[in-house]
């Protein structure tokens, strides 16, 4: 009788474990992103919209370390590219935010502060990459948002391949540097 019952609790498990290998939260994730996109705040409100796409950051990365728990790798891919979409995603309307801060506040901090986003955007569009070499039309559709912000901000992009953390590093030192300067 025990092992029935242990038999049955483990097969529940199994059974609630594959049906959470989704994207529901993913596309959540995305819509709020989406609506974000949509509208630019105050300027009042720009911190609190940088906390909520920080929160949304930090939200795809708990959904990683859940779903990299429960789904096959083959199933979490396709996931995983889609979280690194996100996080670009976040990443790029982050660098918005700081433009329009920096633009008012430390012109001459501006692009390089600008620049670092964007790079740590890039690095998660690599790693989208590099998760499915097929990747969901999401990273797609963030890669062009990515391009676009580098361009705009003369930003030459490594190719994918490339990108790395090192690079990634370099570029944020060089924003972090420029918005001490501000503050002296």
């Amino acid at each position: 009788m025990l092992h029935a019952a242990l038999f049955a609790a483990a097969l529940n498990g199994s059974v609630v474990a594959m049906s959470r290998c989704n994207d529901i939260n993913i596309l959540q994730m995305q819509d709020k992103l989406r609506k974000f996109e949509g509208s630019t705040p105050a300027p009042a409100d720009r911190d609190a919209r940088f906390a909520a796409l920080q929160s949304v950051v930090q939200s795809a990365g708990d959904e990683a370390v859940i779903l990299q728990s429960v789904c096959s790798d083959r199933d979490f891919a396709p996931l995983e590219a889609s979280i690194q979409a996100i996080k670009a995603w976040s990443l790029v309307l982050q660098s918005d935010l700081a433009k329009a801060e920096y633009g008012d506040q430390c012109p001459a901090a501006q692009l390089p502060v600008v620049r670092g986003f964007v790079a740590e955007a890039w690095l998660n569009i690599a790693e989208a990459e590099f998760a499915n070499p097929k990747p969901p039309s999401v990273v797609t559709d963030v890669e062009a948002k990515v391009r676009s912000r580098a361009s705009a901000d003369s930003l030459t992009l490594p190719s994918v391949a490339d990108a790395s953390s090192y690079w990634l590093t370099g570029i944020q030192k060089q924003g972090r540097d420029a918005a001490k300067a501000c503050k002296q």
